[in-house]
């Protein structure tokens, strides 16, 4: 064999040992690629889970609320009429009975100045009557008319005196519209709105389109309305105090809870609280936001879970609990307070209950599932 065949037959040779030795590590991968399937097809769909864990009882529940006034009104006029001047603008302390505007009422005025000369006329007719009356009751005694007669005369005596009674009462009804010309606080506040003007045609609150032509707030007294947890619901009492913490360097008023709503939201599963909180120097303003801190003696913290656990479907918001026999359980839950990384819930989650973290599409109701992992979901 010459040196040229020789030198192509090493060459050859070589070639084939590269080509076997590329060649089985990537049957060597295929075949673990293979095992691997045939392992996951055995023991489920690997997932990894979080345990649900309660947070630790603390004696205080904060939770935002928003401040209202004690009590709010929009003030109508009561009676057709021009503005002829008003006395108070928006930021005006006002107390009750005191005059906010002064309104022209000329069809008033001239419905009273008819109904008076009505009254007039309904008093000279009834006088008639009267003196009518005496006659036919002398003439009566001595027999010279009927009995009849003098009935008929009664009955236009007793019309006339019925007549001047309407005529009284609509006298005093035009009366009392012409009062209402004065627009007068109804109670001690402040006013939060005008919206009125010199000129501008007023009407009662009963015509359609009207709207107030002033807005008053009792703001020395504030009532801050907190959505209380079902959870922590047990642990509201009333007359319990509360600390109201404003946004504005963390100023702290005290407060008293005075009443609740008795029912609990449906949707929210939360209960409505009214805390009723002192406001001498206008601090808190009806429509701002405070915190609202409880200071709590009893009750249950909720259980939280991590926020990736929640699946959000059309149905509602669930979670995929993972029971000891490595079946998945879909559990409908209520959400409550979000502290980011967990979520508190309200419904049936024991503590300790295994949850899938982002479960794909492929973690349905019933499959069995391999878990390969275990987060903390505390120390999240």
């Amino acid at each position: 064999m010459s040196a040229g065949v020789r030198r192509i037959s090493i060459a050859a040779a070589v070639i084939v040992v590269l080509v076997v030795a590329g060649a089985v590590p990537r049957v060597r991968r295929a075949n673990a690629l293979d095992r691997s399937a045939r392992e996951d097809s055995l023991s489920g769909v690997r997932v990894t889970v979080a345990l649900a864990h309660r947070a630790t009882a603390a004696g205080d529940l904060a939770l935002t609320g928003t401040v209202q006034a004690l009590h709010e009104t929009n003030v109508y006029a009561r009676a057709n009429g021009y503005v002829e001047r008003w006395t108070s603008d928006i930021g005006s302390r006002v107390k009750a009975g005191q005059l906010l505007a002064v309104v022209e009422t000329p069809d008033i005025d001239h419905q009273y100045d008819q109904a008076q000369a009505d009254l007039m006329r309904a008093k000279t007719t009834e006088t008639l009557a009267r003196r009518n009356l005496d006659r036919w009751k002398r003439l009566e005694q001595d027999s010279a008319v009927s009995a009849q007669e003098l009935d008929e005369h009664q009955s236009a005596y007793d019309d006339a005196s019925a007549t001047v009674n309407a005529a009284h009462a609509n006298v005093g009804r035009f009366a009392s519209l012409k009062g209402y010309a004065n627009v007068e606080a109804p109670f001690a506040g402040v006013v939060t709105a005008r919206n009125v003007d010199v000129g501008m045609l007023v009407a009662p609150a009963t015509t359609p389109g009207t709207r107030g032509l002033f807005t008053i707030a009792q703001t020395d007294t504030v009532r801050i309305m907190v959505s209380v947890p079902q959870a922590q619901v047990a642990a509201i009492t009333i007359g319990q105090q509360a600390d109201i913490v404003l946004p504005d360097g963390g100023r702290t008023v005290k407060g008293t809870v005075m009443r609740t709503s008795s029912s609990l939201d449906a949707a929210a599963r939360t209960l409505t609280v009214e805390v009723d909180a002192p406001n001498k120097d206008g601090a808190l303003l009806p429509g701002m936001f405070g915190e609202v801190h409880f200071h709590l003696s009893g009750g249950t913290t909720p259980v939280r879970v991590p926020s990736g656990a929640l699946v959000f479907r059309p149905e509602g918001t669930q979670v995929a609990m993972v029971g000891p026999d490595d079946i998945v359980h879909y559990v409908k839950v209520v959400l409550g307070r979000d502290f980011g990384a967990d979520v508190e819930v309200l419904a049936d989650v024991p503590e300790g209950s295994r949850l899938i973290l982002n479960p794909s599409d492929d973690v349905v109701e019933g499959l069995k599932v391999h878990v390969i992992g275990n987060v903390d979901s505390k120390d999240k």
